[in-house]
């Protein structure tokens, strides 16, 4: 076991000392703080550790590389998007945010008008019922008049046979 400091153990590892200092922390690395400075152990082949979690990798403007002649990977940096791509990508968040919204307004409306409609038809529905109960009790009055009336009305009317118009206006 080698003792480096977390800068070398860094350049070692292919990493930056942030990364390492995490590993510290999660216990992947061993290391002992020796006054204010942390000293890492690291084995005498001291390669990238298999394993580690993604935030012990480069940022996102870095790259891993390595040459033939040199055994230890290097850290190289990319040009990060410029401000410009960055500006049009948030104007068309903003784009899409705001058709979002529309979009919801609009569902909004409909379905306020929906439920509208719904109550007018329930509306309805109620008034229609109590017309039916109101034309049910009529009919049962009807019925109750008709089965009062006295047999002799009834009788008269079958006795005498009912005559058409033309022999009432001509006469038999």
């Amino acid at each position: 076991m080698e003792r480096v400091t977390v800068h070398e153990a860094a350049k070692r590892l292919g990493t930056t000392p942030d990364a390492v200092r995490s590993r510290l922390r999660r216990g992947k690395l061993e290391g002992r703080k020796d006054g204010d400075t942390w000293f890492v152990l690291l084995p005498g082949d001291s390669q990238r550790q298999s394993g580690d979690s993604q935030d012990d990798s480069p940022s996102s403007c870095e790259t891993v590389s390595s040459t033939v002649n040199d055994s230890q990977p290097t850290v190289e940096a990319e040009p990060a998007p410029s401000l410009a791509v960055l500006r049009i990508e948030l104007e068309s968040a903003r784009a899409m945010l705001a058709l979002t919204q529309e979009q919801l307004a609009l569902a909004q409306d409909q379905i306020r008008f929906f439920q509208e409609r719904m109550e007018q038809k329930d509306a309805i529905i109620k008034q229609l019922a109590e017309a039916q109960v109101k034309a049910l009790e009529r009919r049962d009055i009807l019925e109750a008049h008709t089965l009062a009336l006295p047999e002799d009305s009834e009788a008269k009317t079958e006795d005498k046979p009912r005559r058409g118009w033309w022999a009432r206006l001509f006469g038999d």
